[in-house]
């Protein structure tokens, strides 16, 4: 009897084992065998991904559908209620954010020193635009608590707060920096103790990663403005790439023919002309910021940026308006704000941010509790429900990622007397989507942007969870929003993909927003009283005189 249970039991083992295994194999099969499947599955029949890998035209768009001048100008007024009757540019607003918080020269290590040694006295609504402004990752703890506390925003601190709380991330803690979480915490805390520095060098990364550590009234303190996009570079095609650090800058004076017909920044490392510095008398200077929504184009002089500064040519000729293209592809919230420096150093009157994209690509629902090594790094994960992040984590992303940066950033700006405008991001209109125009926007995720747990239904969730909130936030901080896509007729025929349009709709959107900027010059006309031309040849760096220009601006 018992010799036949023991046969039994010994079968059903084999089996259940003989079905692990097959499992095990069929699992692989579809991990290795499924790329060529879903871009077959991708491509076979939707002419958007045929025309986005060349093979065939892109489908025409419809006639547009835009509001006129006036209609624009009505909608305006009312999304900023107050704003233009003294509220908005030009008021006088108390700068509760002290000027050291700002950097005047970023790399200066004493001057950084200087004001670590001043950041406990600050309040914590001005610690948190500290770290934001200056770039900084915080590591804090207490002398009596082995416990140990990550602030900041962006993926390195979300990286660093999982690897310090979660027993997988200690073995990527392990990894990645070659010691243990106790070991890490240790050197924390004796350099604390010597006011000194502690350096680490990430696996495969090509800098260090450094913490200057202080401590003080029983706290220690461990502050780095290593950048995870330096950390995590991979930068193969190295002094042939236009980026200084990839998604943050570019190099300066660069010129290459990544992108026909020709690629090329000024000696700043934007995509624009030269830019006059100091900014002349009479000049009123807009400097855009964003990602790539903000920078592409065919060349220069077809990026938005520089087709706004043509519209404001024609339509205000007795007045000097500067638009400057300061956009880079990749940017988040948090990087606007570690390059905030930068931007003021370009003597702006009018900051006008594009943001949110890269944020809700980027800063997805997976990212806010786990390692991106973790999560969907496989095109399995492209075609699974279950990896899929949940729409619901759409204000987690703005609320914890974007926002506090946009606070920063918006505190600088009152800190600099300049103004600030938000753009609501472009986005293709759910409502109008055939199925076969979702298909493409939710493959297009996995297979360009490599996001593999993202569909186009949880990108749109954040960026309209972006745009109700940051309506609000304009609202309460008085500064200027700007409906631009409530404005902009988002048929998903104008668009390459879910965030950028098509070279010939680029017009369009520069019309937009000189339609949506109209009021706010109009108001600003009149605190200026007087001006000249709007140049249309760049200004030198060295001298306030006209150069001759190859784009103009």
């Amino acid at each position: 009897m018992h010799v036949m249970l023991i046969r039994r039991a010994a079968k059903a083992l084999f089996w259940l084992g003989a079905v692990a295994l097959w499992c095990m194999v069929g699992a692989m099969l579809l991990q290795f065998g499924s790329r060529p499947g879903f871009y077959w599955r991708t491509l076979s029949g939707n002419p958007y991904m045929e025309a986005q890998h060349g093979d065939a035209p892109w489908p025409p768009p419809p006639p547009a559908q835009y509001l006129d001048d006036a209609e624009v100008s009505a909608r305006v007024a009312a999304e900023n209620p107050g704003y233009f009757e003294g509220k908005g540019p030009g008021a006088e607003t108390e700068a509760a954010l002290p000027d050291w918080v700002l950097p005047l020269h970023p790399d200066d290590d004493a001057e950084r020193l200087t004001a670590l040694d001043r950041f406990a006295a600050l309040s914590p609504a001005d610690q948190e635009r500290f770290l934001a402004l200056r770039g900084e990752t915080l590591l804090e703890w207490h002398a009596d608590s082995d416990s140990i506390a990550v602030r900041g925003t962006g993926p390195l601190a979300r990286l660093l707060a999982w690897m310090l709380d979660d027993w997988a991330g200690h073995r990527t803690l392990e990894r990645w920096l070659g010691v243990s979480r106790g070991e890490f915490i240790a050197s924390l805390e004796s350099a604390a103790r010597d006011y000194a520095t502690a350096a680490f060098q990430p696996a495969g990364s090509p800098v260090a990663m450094a913490f200057a550590c202080v401590e003080s009234g029983g706290i220690g303190r461990a502050f780095t403005r290593a950048h995870y996009k330096q950390l995590l570079s991979r930068d193969s095609d190295g002094d042939a790439s236009r980026y200084e650090i990839p998604y943050y800058s570019y190099r300066p004076s660069f010129q290459g023919e990544e992108r026909p017909p020709v690629f090329q920044t000024n000696t700043l490392g934007l995509r624009d002309d030269e830019i006059a510095l100091p900014k002349p008398p009479g000049v009123f200077r807009i400097v855009c910021i964003g990602g790539s929504t903000t920078e592409y184009g065919a060349n220069n002089a077809s990026t938005y940026p520089n087709l706004l500064q043509a519209d404001l040519s024609e339509k205000h000729p007795g007045r000097v308006i500067d638009v400057v293209n300061a956009g880079i592809p990749g940017m988040t919230a948090a990087d606007h704000a570690r390059k905030a420096a930068f931007y003021f150093s370009l003597q702006p009157d009018l900051l006008l941010v594009y943001v949110g994209v890269n944020d809700a690509v980027q800063v997805n629902p997976a990212m806010l509790d786990q390692a991106p090594e973790v999560f969907g790094t496989s095109m399995l994960g492209a075609t699974t429900w279950w990896k899929r992040p949940p729409p619901a984590a759409a204000d987690a992303i703005v609320a914890e990622e974007i926002l506090p940066n946009l606070d920063a950033l918006t505190a600088a700006a009152r800190l600099r007397g300049c103004d600030i405008g938000f753009c609501t991001p472009l986005l293709p209109d759910e409502t109008r989507l055939t199925p076969m125009q979702r298909d493409f926007l939710d493959r297009d995720f996995p297979m360009r942007w490599r996001q593999h747990g993202m569909d186009f239904s949880s990108y749109a969730a954040t960026i309209q969870e972006y745009g109700a909130s940051i309506r609000g936030f304009c609202q309460q901080q008085g500064a200027l929003f700007l409906p631009l896509n409530e404005c902009f007729d988002s048929d998903v025929d104008r668009f390459l993909d879910f965030c950028h349009l098509r070279d010939n709709q680029i017009p369009q959107l520069a019309h937009v927003m000189l339609q949506c900027l109209e009021p706010y010059l109009r108001r600003t006309a009149l605190r200026e009283g007087s001006a000249a031309r709007i140049p249309d040849r760049a200004y030198s760096l060295e001298t306030t005189s006209v150069d001759n220009a190859t784009e103009g601006r």
